[in-house]
């Protein structure tokens, strides 16, 4: 009787049971880890050290845990100096550092030089200019990849932009401009499709840089001046196309235009 009380005891339903042990196990929903920029870092360490809130008040405004607040405070001198260094990014996420610094701080200074004279750079460019630090450095095991360039340039906050002109637009809604539209309709009614022309010139750039470049995150993008040695093309031909004149062209370079 005893040994079958002793076994009914560790069957389902009791302390001592298979329930009892699923009982035992934590269960609920497993928390989303979700990494924080070095500058979201930077400024709960200055909250924490201007003193007038508690450390757990100031890690539930950051939507942090406090022991990962714990965590940045003991490598707050890291993240303090990661955040004032001019060559990081405040938006990364890690601190991680290049395994040639030596080559990535050459290629920085080479790139923000070339941006300055408002040169367009792309990463092609880059990794020839890498390879080229690498020689002169003497670093014979940095072979440049695109790997290492997507890294340098999320390291430094680096992203391909397109170029602004200085091309203003036509205001088509002022009055003025609603009226010669007017005016020019009225015009032409009186002619046929065939004998309307319409004559245009265009510029062949054949030493005209790319409207694209890579640059810093949060910087305006502006070109230098642009070559002005360029063909410039007239074209016309009638509302038909059934007559087209002959293409006339000019050099900028003697010409001036």
């Amino acid at each position: 009787m005893s040994k079958s009380t002793e076994q009914s005891n560790e069957g389902p339903g009791t302390t001592g049971g298979i329930i009892g042990s699923v009982d035992r196990v934590k269960t609920g929903v497993k928390r989303k880890m979700t990494a924080q920029t070095i500058e979201t870092k930077y400024k709960a360490i200055l909250a924490v050290e201007r003193g007038d809130r508690s450390k757990s008040a100031i890690a539930k405004e950051f939507g942090i845990p406090p022991n990962t607040l714990s965590t940045w405070l003991k490598s707050k001198e890291k993240i303090k100096t990661a955040f004032s260094s001019d060559g990081t990014s405040p938006a990364r996420k890690k601190m991680r550092t290049a395994k040639f610094e030596d080559i990535e701080a050459a290629l920085l200074k080479w790139f923000a030089h070339a941006r300055d004279q408002n040169l367009p750079i792309s990463g092609q460019m880059l990794k020839v200019k890498a390879n080229e630090l690498a020689a002169g450095i003497g670093e014979p095991s940095f072979d440049c990849s695109t790997g290492w360039i997507d890294r340098f340039k999320d390291r430094h906050g680096i992203c391909f932009k397109k170029i602004c002109g200085e091309a203003k637009s036509v205001d088509k809604s002022s009055d003025a401009m609603v009226q010669w539209a007017d005016d020019l309709h009225t015009l032409l009614l009186q002619y046929n499709h065939s004998d309307i022309f319409n004559a245009d010139e265009t510029g062949i750039f054949y030493r005209m840089l790319p409207d694209r470049t890579l640059d810093f995150k949060g910087t305006d993008c502006h070109g230098g001046k642009r070559s002005k040695e360029r063909l410039t093309a007239l074209v016309c031909a009638n509302m038909t196309g059934t007559e087209k004149l002959p293409l006339f062209t000019s050099c900028s370079k003697f010409w001036g235009f």
